[in-house]
């Protein structure tokens, strides 16, 4: 879907670049590593997570 469906690639491809942006502002929180650890195991970084290896973002 996410080849052939442009705005559903939009979406994921939006959605991917937010969350990057939010775990970049986290990283440089004080509380740095374990901050981005808490939003990397949340929902939205499992959901992060399996979009952006879907997307072909991730190894």
């Amino acid at each position: 879907k996410y080849r052939a469906d442009r705005n559903f690639k939009q979406t994921v491809d939006r959605y991917i670049n937010e969350f990057e942006r939010l775990l970049d502002e986290v990283s440089r929180d004080e509380r740095g590593p374990a901050a981005l650890r808490s939003h990397l195991v949340s929902e939205t970084g499992l959901v992060y997570t399996l979009l952006a290896h879907a997307a072909g973002r991730l190894g």
